[in-house]
């Protein structure tokens, strides 16, 4: 679970270790009777699970949330690291950003995220933004010159971070990436197999 209760892509992760299972199974049967409705499936399932965050992905990213958000109350009690984007929904591929918002700091309000902010409220959030990057730089988790403050319409910091994973965690993760990757080869395979050419003669062997 993320700060606040939220799910870490456990529906995600469910889905994807059922479908690896089913096609596991899938691989017992023989291939004459695959229809291209089932080579399609087992394409969609391969690219699933190769897109699908892996258990170290996962922790970093409880990881830099948990962080941030303890950087973030350290400024503002009430303050709350959020996930938004394809990272919350659980559509993030491999080398997406992070994206995050932090709620209960003192904002000023506005109408909607597409209509922005008014100049005069820009530079009060853009404040905040830089009171916030130095604490994370203070923290060890980025360099001032490397996190940039951008001024849009609703301003933003934006920059490459580092954060601090437990050994023990990470051997864990490690682990059940390799059962995973372990679990998903027949997945590919099967794909592999339902993607060779079928010749009059290999179709007779």
């Amino acid at each position: 679970q993320l700060p606040g209760g939220r799910p870490l892509h456990a529906e995600l992760a469910a889905a994807v270790a059922a479908a690896a299972a089913a096609a596991g199974g899938q691989r017992q049967q023989s291939c004459s009777s695959s229809s291209s409705k089932s080579v399609l499936h087992r394409q969609l399932l391969a690219f699933s699970a190769a897109a699908a965050p892996t258990a170290v992905e996962r922790l970093v990213l409880k990881c830099a949330l948990g962080q941030l958000q303890a950087v973030a109350k350290q400024i503002w009690p009430t303050a709350e690291a959020v996930l938004f984007g394809s990272q919350a929904t659980g559509l993030a591929l491999p080398g997406s950003d992070l994206d995050v918002v932090l709620l209960g700091t003192p904002c000023p309000k506005t109408k909607s995220a597409a209509e922005g902010y008014r100049p005069r409220d820009r530079i009060a959030v853009k404040k905040l933004l830089f009171k916030f990057r130095r604490a994370l730089v203070k923290k060890g988790y980025g360099k001032e010159s490397m996190l940039h403050i951008i001024d849009a319409k609703v301003p933003l910091c934006k920059g490459p971070m580092r954060f601090v994973v437990k050994r023990s965690d990470l051997a864990d993760a490690i682990t059940a990436d390799q059962a995973a990757a372990a679990g998903s080869s027949a997945v590919l395979a099967a794909v592999a197999r339902d993607a060779v050419p079928q010749t009059p003669s290999s179709r007779q062997s």
